[in-house]
């Protein structure tokens, strides 16, 4: 699975992303155009997602 975004995620969530690694779409410029937030990259990559 690629996720797009990934900006409102709990550590649940990045979790599971993580077991099941899926891979993410990280669309930085849209993120900030729309004030969405921004991705916690640094968990991601941790859980095994990003």
């Amino acid at each position: 699975m690629i996720a797009i975004h990934l900006v409102w995620l709990d550590q649940s969530e990045i979790k599971l992303l993580g077991e099941k690694r899926a891979a993410l779409a990280y669309c930085p410029s849209s993120n900030m155009f729309l004030s969405d937030g921004i991705s916690n990259i640094p968990d991601l990559v941790d859980a095994g997602s990003a």
